[in-house]
C-alpha cells in the first residue's frame, strides 16, 4: 500500500492544491497586488494553499532525488517585466505596499515553476473560473448593479457612484461589468487570455469535456465583450488573428485549416452582443465629443 507521504501522492496533492489555489485566486475577487485591508479572501489563505503546494512538490522532489528543472522558455521575460513595473509604482506608494508586493510576486515565481515542472491540468479549473466570472459580469450588466456577492470580494457597483467604471449612453450612466474583480480592466484580462487558452484546447479534450469547454468560451467570449475593455478586446481580436494565421501557415490552405478554425462559432454569441450594444461599443472605440471617454482613448 503507497504511504500518503510517497512521492507520486505528495505530486498529486501539490497539483490538487495548487488548481484550488488558482481557482480562488482567479474566481474571486484578488488582485494580483492585493491590499490586504479590504480583500475579502484573505490572501494570505490564499498563500497557505500555494505554499502548500510547493512544499508538497519540494518534499517530492527531494525523495526523489531530482532537481528543480527551470523552463524559462517564453513566459519569463514578460513575468520578469511585469515584476519590475509593480515594483517600482510600488516604490512610490509606501514601503509597506512594496513589501507586500514583493511576497506577491515572489509566489507568482514560484507558482510558474511549480506549474512547469509538475503540468497540472488546468483546463477544467480554468473553465469553471470563466464560467464564474462572466456569469457574475453578465448579471451585472443586464441588472446594472452588483449581485450581492460580497463575501466572494464582488465590489458594491452602482453606476451613479464617482469611481464605478461606466459608459455614458445619451447621458445615461451604463455600468461596465466588473465580474469578481477589482476592475472592468481586469475581468476583461482575465476572460480574454483564458479564452485563448480554451479555445486551443477544444480539440485535444474527451467529448464530455468539449461540452465544457466549449460552453465556457461561448459565456467568456460575452463577459469579455461586456467587460468594455479596450486593450482586452485590441489584445484578444490580435491574437485570435494571430492563431488563425497560425493555422492557415500549419495546414497550409483553408480547406485544411478549416477544421481547426471553424472553431470560432463559439465566439458568434460574443459578435451578437455587440449589435444591440453598438452604440456604447462606438463610444468607447471612436466618440472624442464624450467627455468620459476622450482622454482616455
Amino acid at each position: 500500500m503507497t504511504s500518503w507521504w510517497a512521492p507520486e501522492r505528495l505530486l498529486s496533492l501539490s497539483r490538487w492544491l495548487f488548481g484550488l489555489f488558482f481557482l480562488l485566486a482567479l474566481g474571486t475577487a484578488l488582485p494580483l497586488a492585493p491590499d490586504i485591508d479590504v480583500t475579502p479572501i484573505a490572501w494570505e489563505s490564499l498563500g497557505f494553499l500555494l505554499a502548500g503546494a510547493l512544499l508538497a512538490w519540494g518534499v517530492s522532489l527531494w525523495q526523489w532525488r531530482t532537481f528543480l528543472q527551470v523552463h524559462w522558455g517564453r513566459l519569463a521575460p514578460p513575468l520578469a517585466g511585469l515584476t519590475l513595473w509593480f515594483l517600482i509604482n510600488g516604490l512610490s506608494v509606501s514601503l509597506r505596499r512594496l513589501a507586500i508586493q514583493g511576497v506577491v510576486w515572489a509566489f507568482v515565481w514560484a507558482a510558474m515553476l511549480l506549474y512547469l515542472n509538475t503540468r497540472p491540468r488546468l483546463r477544467g479549473v480554468v473553465a469553471l473560473i470563466i464560467g464564474i466570472q462572466s456569469l457574475v459580469a453578465i448579471g451585472q450588466f443586464v441588472l446594472q448593479r452588483d449581485l450581492g456577492l460580497q463575501f466572494l470580494g464582488e465590489r458594491p457597483l452602482v453606476p451613479t457612484v464617482e469611481g464605478i467604471s461606466v459608459l455614458l449612453d445619451s447621458e445615461q450612466r451604463v455600468l461596465r461589468s466588473y465580474g469578481l474583480t477589482g476592475h472592468p480592466n481586469y475581468l476583461g484580462a482575465t476572460l480574454a487570455i483564458f479564452t485563448l487558452f480554451l479555445l486551443d484546447q477544444v480539440e485535444d479534450a474527451a467529448s464530455i469535456e468539449r461540452w465544457e469547454i466549449a460552453s465556457a468560451i461561448v459565456v467568456g467570449g460575452v463577459g469579455l465583450v461586456l467587460s468594455f475593455s479596450r486593450a482586452a478586446w485590441l489584445g484578444f481580436g490580435a491574437a485570435v488573428a494571430a492563431w488563425i494565421g497560425l493555422q492557415l501557415h500549419a495546414h497550409r490552405n483553408i480547406r485544411t485549416a478549416w477544421p481547426q478554425v471553424r472553431r470560432l462559432w463559439m465566439l458568434l454569441p460574443a459578435v451578437l452582443i455587440l449589435i444591440p450594444a453598438r452604440n456604447l461599443v462606438v463610444s468607447r472605440l471612436f466618440t472624442l465629443d464624450n467627455a468620459l471617454e476622450t482622454q482616455s482613448i
